[in-house]
């Protein structure tokens, strides 16, 4: 970093860097750099059953295999890149004017990058979330729709400790919002 007395004097320029305004060096501080080489491979597989007239089951899978080919974690999977993945739901046809739902979703648990967070902390959690919905037709060209996501209310925002001094770093890499009601009304005309 350049230090405030150099910023100052204009020494910044002598670094190579773009002049953005005076930023402290703070151990904390971080910056995502793109990797020049990354091979990922894996597969999908999906499914539609309709086993009553009113109830469907559909779901996915995905493996993801993910390597860095060159930079300085050659050879380490791409950061915060589930190797699991499971999408599911399951729709009750109530009548021909109202629909309910349930959906569920897994990620495995994810690289968390090089550092000494992932020294003392190890990968990104694994998390499952679920989500409540459904639609009632008002009329031809009127739809009602709801959904109730993170259903269980769970909590992303978790912060752990770690190293002397003691710094803080995500448990979860993503930043999903609490329980939350999302209401629709959708005209087609």
């Amino acid at each position: 970093g350049v230090s405030q007395a150099n910023y100052t004097a204009g020494n910044y320029v002598t670094t190579g860097c773009v002049d953005v305004g005076f930023w402290p060096t703070f151990a904390t501080f971080g910056q995502s750099v793109n990797i020049d080489e990354a091979e990922t491979r894996g597969f999908e597989a999906s499914m539609n059953w309709r086993f009553a007239d009113s109830l469907t089951l559909t779901g996915n899978y995905t493996y993801t295999d993910s390597e860095q080919k060159s930079g300085a974690s050659i050879g380490l999977p791409l950061t915060n890149t589930p190797e699991h993945m499971l999408n599911g739901a399951l729709r009750w046809d109530v009548n021909e004017a109202l629909n309910v739902w349930l959906r569920g979703e897994y990620r495995s648990e994810r690289f968390r990058g090089v550092g000494a967070a992932r020294t003392a902390l190890g990968d990104f959690e694994a998390y499952s979330l679920f989500h409540l919905g459904g639609s009632y037709k008002l009329s031809e060209n009127l739809t009602l729709g709801a959904t109730i996501y993170n259903l269980l209310d769970t909590d992303f925002v978790s912060l752990l400790p770690y190293g002397t001094p003691v710094q803080y770093a995500p448990e979860y890499t993503n930043n999903q919002e609490p329980r939350r009601l999302w209401l629709s009304l959708n005209a087609t005309f």
